[in-house]
């Protein structure tokens, strides 16, 4: 691919559109049942095995609007890779992550004030869209500072 566009899959919480780049994803999975821990925090969903790890699986949708995602048909598991750690794996569960979207360098912000959330510090605006971009190691600190 071009170095000055990126891919992003693009998925849905509450009326904002997100996205995350393809980059940073190791796999978009059907959503499945996951396992619960006895000691498991609040911040996480549960787990899954994934080619003999257990990987920690978090629902965005409840981490922003306190509300569980919708079981759909497009509602997926997005395991994500660390950039710090490419062997450093969890999951995000989101709602309606089934399109994708190639934009181009120029497309890329960051918020003239302070990010709408702490999982999104670049905005992609495309046409009259405005998607943001999120963090994938915002994701990890989160989940990986409620299972320490």
């Amino acid at each position: 691919m071009n170095q000055d566009r990126k891919l992003l899959l693009l998925v849905q919480c509450d009326d904002a559109e997100f996205a995350i780049a393809c980059s940073d994803i190791v796999e978009v999975l059907p959503m499945i049942d996951l396992a619960l821990p006895d000691n498991a925090s609040p911040a996480i969903t549960g787990t899954m095995n994934y080619h003999g790890s257990d990987v920690a699986i978090a629902d965005f949708s409840e981490w922003m609007t306190g509300i569980k995602s919708a079981r759909l048909l497009s509602t997926r598991i997005i395991l994500l890779r660390s950039g710090v750690d490419k062997h450093c794996r969890v999951g995000i569960i989101a709602e309606l992550a089934t399109r994708t979207l190639t934009v181009p360098a120029s497309a890329f912000s960051g918020y003239d004030t302070v990010p709408p959330n702490r999982y999104s510090k670049l905005k992609v605006t495309i046409d009259d869209r405005r998607l943001q971009l999120i963090d994938t190691e915002s994701i990890f600190e989160t989940i990986h500072r409620t299972i320490e």
